[in-house]
């Protein structure tokens, strides 16, 4: 419960940034999906989804994708920059 109340709460943070203008969704949204596409391909278990699931709304991923990566310093500013950049 605890998990999915964190991950609520940090969808809410990054849809008040996207409305904001303060960030783009292709950076956040590339390195959940990289991650997402590599947790189905090489589950821990034998359920793919729920091992997905799990490893996309854990709050240290989130975290990491929405408020660290995006970072003006680190990121870069083209958009096939921020999507390689995601990926890697």
């Amino acid at each position: 419960m605890v998990t999915f109340t964190l991950a609520l709460l940090l969808l809410i943070g990054f849809g008040y940034l996207l409305l904001r203008g303060v960030i783009t969704p292709r950076i956040p949204l590339s390195f959940l999906g990289t991650v997402a596409i590599f947790a189905l391909l090489f589950p821990q278990g034998n359920d793919r989804i729920a091992w997905m699931l799990a490893q996309v709304f854990g709050g240290g991923l989130m975290l990491g994708a929405i408020f660290m990566a995006t970072d003006y310093v680190t990121s870069p500013v083209t958009k096939l920059g921020q999507i390689v950049y995601a990926v890697g």
